[in-house]
């Protein structure tokens, strides 16, 4: 896993002048941020049972609105004000296994048939502003 920040909604503050000013940002977008990964695998078995596996994993989360943040502006500079949702970059692997002769536990024998590789963002509940010069 790997953090991410996911931005719903975004802000810049001018200085135009020769002293430190304090720019605000006030969020007024919302924004639903979801995770869905599926990996599916159909099985046929002498032409007479099909089956599919499959692994899901689903969230949400929605940023709020009407939260508001300072933070000073330099001199003749500028700061970006990004309002969003922590995440976090997950790999999924899923592997598929088949079966000869029997069920494992009747002496049958498993190998892995196929690996399928993904990668998805899932996002947490922590919601807030991210201040960066601009």
């Amino acid at each position: 896993m790997r953090p991410d920040f996911l931005v719903s909604e975004e802000r810049v503050v001018v200085n135009g002048t020769d002293r430190e000013i304090t720019g605000s940002f006030t969020s007024s977008v919302s924004r639903t941020f979801s995770l869905t990964s599926t990996f599916g695998a159909g099985v046929s078995l002498f032409g007479f049972l099909s089956a599919n596996v499959s692994t899901s994993i689903t969230q949400s989360t929605t940023t709020t609105t009407g939260v508001t943040a300072t933070a000073p502006v330099p001199p003749y500079g500028r700061v970006i004000g990004q309002y969003g949702v922590e995440a976090y970059v997950v790999d999924l692997t899923v592997n598929e296994y088949r079966s000869i002769g029997g069920l494992p536990e009747e002496f049958g024998f498993c190998y892995l048939d196929a690996s399928y590789a993904g990668t998805s963002v899932a996002p947490t509940v922590y919601a807030g502003w991210r201040v960066i010069p601009g």
